[in-house]
């Protein structure tokens, strides 16, 4: 086995010789590592979601409650989408009106769509070791990359013209003929295991003047 910086570069999930908690723990140690520079951590954790997403893909066989929680994953996906876009219209119309009125306005909107938390039911509560490796799962890039998020929208508004720029960092929204939820998938190297949790999906709004 090839290491790396004292890591598996290449590591392969059979479920008895490295079981998926194996490869997990080791997303985890990498995570919490404080020696390793940003970019041997990515560089490493691509390696490891990748190998995840396939041997989860291997053993997962769906059932019709699957299904129908996907649709249901599907449906909050689009219902997400619709809100993030209806929220940037109506602040984008309040802040034209303020202008036009002389009052203090925001010259730059921007929105950002990501996955909620996992979230605890009447017969399943998550360890914080789940939550931990959630947030590997859908971690973003807030401090250094300004367009994060499943998708990002941002409006710049000026006296004269409005321009809007929307940033699919994740979710190829010009791709229509792949199901959303694959795209949600391959985007975020996940198994259709953990978009069953899905429950929720969080609209960030950010307004500067």
């Amino acid at each position: 086995m090839k290491y790396y910086k004292g890591y598996p570069e290449e590591i392969k999930v059979d479920g008895q010789a490295v079981t998926l908690h194996d490869i997990e723990r080791t997303m985890l140690s990498l995570c919490w590592d404080k020696t390793l520079c940003e970019g041997d951590k990515d560089h490493l954790m691509d390696q490891y979601k990748e190998e995840r997403m396939r041997y989860l893909d291997n053993i997962y066989q769906p059932t019709e409650t699957d299904q129908l929680r996907l649709k249901e994953v599907e449906h909050l996906f689009a219902n997400a989408k619709e809100r993030m876009e209806n929220v940037c219209q109506r602040i984008i119309k309040t802040e034209l009106q303020k202008r036009e009125q002389g009052e203090k306005a925001a010259n730059k909107l921007s929105l950002h769509l990501e996955v909620w938390n996992l979230e605890d039911t009447e017969t399943l509560s998550y360890s914080d070791e789940e939550n931990d490796f959630w947030n590997i799962l859908f971690e973003e890039e807030r401090d250094y990359y300004p367009y994060w998020g499943l998708m990002s929208n941002h409006v710049y508004i000026s006296e004269s013209e409005l321009k809007e720029y929307h940033h699919p960092k994740r979710y190829d929204t010009t791709n229509e003929e792949e199901e959303p939820l694959s795209q949600l998938k391959k985007a975020y190297k996940l198994g259709w295991q953990d978009i069953l949790k899905i429950t929720r999906f969080y609209l960030t709004v950010n307004l500067e003047y």
